[in-house]
């Protein structure tokens, strides 16, 4: 289950073609439509998105391999990003999004 390797080995496989940025991140997407439900970690993700930045991924990792000044590439992260109200230190709002580290 590539959503339970360490990033150190889910990189190593991108690097020997045993796995893909968009097979890595269906992985995740997977997890969170199974766990979202009990969890509510995620406001929302937008699976499409998180999709299309893993094909750019696979891309680049095929046409020039993996680079040492992106040792990331393609690895699935959740951002969150926490907007606060004007003029209070309460958060309106926090999310997290799905994206491929690039």
């Amino acid at each position: 289950m590539l959503n339970q390797l360490t990033i150190s080995a889910l990189v190593a496989k991108f690097a020997k073609r045993e796995a893909s940025a968009r097979e890595a991140m269906q992985a995740c997407l997977d997890r969170i439509e199974r766990s979202e439900p009990n969890l509510h970690a995620f406001l929302s993700w937008n699976a499409e998105d998180a999709l299309a930045q893993a094909d750019a991924a696979d891309r680049e990792i095929a046409g020039s391999g993996m680079q040492t000044h992106k040792p990331l590439l393609g690895v699935p992260i959740a951002n969150s990003s926490m907007f606060k109200r004007p003029n209070t230190m309460a958060p309106a709002e926090l999310s997290f999004s799905i994206t491929v580290a690039s």
